[in-house]
């Protein structure tokens, strides 16, 4: 066992944590305790956190004084060059995720509860707010006021909101998005922009 106080925080690590999201960390590890082992923090020789700031701070919330050896790895062979690098490149998320995977093999309220940010996805994972559509996961049915119009449609999740959208609704969305991305380089902000004109 490795007594917590015996490893330090990075005073410098380049990485928060909004107050939602480290109490989903802390559950995770909570609940989860195993998942330590199998991505242990991180330490440099003298001690001190290059990969794990967060998951310590979660385990110190937890009350945990001792932790088992294998939750700590300790990197005594980088450069003070790799080990820079190490603290950045510890923190890059280079993956993106397969929706279409997700949707198939979880559910939504289990993929929130492990941190995954679904936002606008685009996929359907399960019953939402109601029947729309069979559940495959693929384009859904809307039938309109007139009974007799039935047409294709998406459903996004936006804010806890089912949105069903045309195809047509989508592909002005899209493009919308897209131009502003093309304008900004980047989504955030996207909303705000739509919605003060």
């Amino acid at each position: 066992m490795i007594r917590i106080d015996q490893i330090r925080l990075n005073q410098d690590n380049p990485r928060f944590i909004t107050d939602e999201k480290f109490a989903k960390l802390v559950e995770s590890v909570k609940d989860f305790p195993k998942m330590m082992a199998l991505r242990p923090i991180v330490v440099d020789k003298t001690g001190t956190i290059i990969g794990g700031n967060i998951r310590y701070r979660a385990l110190d919330h937890l009350g945990y004084t001792e932790i088992p050896d294998e939750w700590v790895k300790v990197a005594d062979e980088l450069t003070d060059d790799e080990r820079r690098r190490f603290i950045i490149e510890d923190n890059l998320a280079f993956g993106e995720w397969d929706f279409d995977i997700l949707a198939s093999e979880y559910t939504e309220e289990e993929l929130t509860e492990w941190g995954v940010e679904l936002q606008l996805s685009g996929h359907d994972f399960g019953p939402i707010g109601g029947p729309v559509g069979d559940g495959d996961g693929g384009d859904d049915q809307y039938i309109g006021k007139d009974a007799g119009s039935v047409t294709n449609t998406i459903r996004i999740r936006i804010l806890g909101y089912d949105i069903v959208l045309t195809e047509e609704e989508s592909d002005l969305v899209r493009k919308s998005i897209d131009q502003y991305v093309r304008t900004n380089g980047f989504t955030a902000g996207y909303f705000y922009h739509v919605l003060r004109g």
